[in-house]
């Protein structure tokens, strides 16, 4: 069932929705079915191994092979650390989780047609997810984002629009396409989440059937924070599981609206980062993020650019070619410890999210 987390009213699934009828935000789905170790389909080599806990979903679905992405024994500020390679994935970053299967409800739920608002990897995830599915997509998004994003976007021939303005100022215009158009927003879809949250199934499945103490995250729009708070919810309600990770989301100083709503701080007007993946100056889920930080005795932390900067570099002479955005991971991962937040001898996985070939021109500018 879809679900207004603010009124309680809810509605069937079988009617795709975006937003709530009766006050127009955001909507949520109800907790699935969670499933047990030995009912994973180890035959299915991507997140359709845990199909049994995705509503909705047709029974041939789409796929191209997202999930399974690699843990690596690694260590960060020289404490030992799980590094989650989620720019493995097909589109090189982890939004593949929730766009294939969003895609496939809305494709199963007879859409054909739709726009989303994206300033680089929702946008690459989603037009390469329409090419491979036969669906028709128009991505608007800001002239000023990533270039190598806006090229990957072109290639697999999505109806891109490009808006000389801000990424609010972008949604809007994204907004007004929906008058007329499914908008499958991914920020505001609820099985984009439905999506993300295999990262939990996938954690709870390679720690075999436990989990680490925390686990940090680059924190934008809150996808994967909240993709982790309700697979591993499901995972806690079936009783597979004793313990909800701590998550941590770590947001660069220069935008980090969460942070301030956290921190009880006065948000500062929005600057340019580095870290353009979490540059979102008005989350969409602003409070269920918060909640999932809140429950899980996890929080928000906030890093510099030069934080950033200096971890990346690190993360790149240890093999690991990310984006910039995923050095605020490993940025915030260290001044997590040095406030007392994270223990030494705590099992934490830090996700490591984007490709560095999606931000190939800022990192030969460094």
């Amino acid at each position: 069932m879809y679900i207004n987390p603010r009124t309680n009213n809810s509605w069937p699934i079988t009617t795709p929705l975006w937003r709530a009828p009766d006050d127009g935000e955001y909507l949520n789905l109800s907790l699935s079915n969670s499933l047990s170790l030995n009912e994973i389909n180890t035959q299915e080599r991507s997140i359709w191994r845990y199909k049994k806990a995705f509503r909705g979903m047709p029974k041939q679905h789409y796929s191209l092979g997202e999930g399974l992405t690699p843990l690596v024994e690694n260590e960060c500020g020289g404490i030992p650390v799980t590094f989650k390679l989620e720019y493995f994935s097909p589109s090189g970053s982890f939004k593949d989780r929730g766009i294939c299967v969003l895609l496939n409800y809305l494709k199963n739920s007879g859409i054909q047609k739709f726009v989303e608002d994206s300033s680089g990897n929702a946008g690459s995830s989603i037009a390469m997810y329409s090419a491979f599915m036969g669906l028709t997509c128009t991505v608007v998004a800001p002239a000023s984002a990533p270039k190598p994003k806006l090229i990957q976007m072109k290639a697999l021939g999505v109806d891109l629009k490009l808006i000389d303005g801000t990424r609010d100022e972008v949604a809007l215009q994204a907004l007004d396409l929906a008058k007329k158009t499914f908008y499958a927003g991914h920020t505001w879809h609820p099985f984009f989440l439905e999506g993300t949250k295999s990262i939990a199934y996938e954690i709870w499945e390679q720690f075999k059937g436990n989990t680490p103490d925390c686990i940090v995250a680059p924190l934008g729009q809150g996808g994967n924070i909240l993709g982790a708070y309700i697979g591993f919810s499901e995972l806690l309600q079936a009783g597979h599981i004793t313990k909800i990770p701590r998550l941590y989301g770590a947001q660069a100083e220069n935008c980090a609206p969460f942070h301030c709503e956290f921190h009880n701080i006065k948000k500062q007007k929005p600057e340019k980062t580095i870290a353009d993946g979490i540059a979102a100056s008005q989350p969409v889920r602003l409070k269920d993020v918060m909640n999932a930080h809140i429950l899980t005795g996890g929080e928000t932390v906030a890093v510099s650019e030069n934080e950033i900067i200096s971890n990346l570099k690190e993360l790149h002479h240890k093999g690991f070619f990310v984006e910039p955005t995923c050095a605020s991971a490993t940025a915030g991962f260290k001044k997590l410890v040095a406030a007392g937040k994270i223990k030494n001898t705590e099992k934490t996985v830090i996700l490591l999210t984007g490709s560095g070939l999606k931000a190939i021109d800022v990192i030969a500018d460094l």
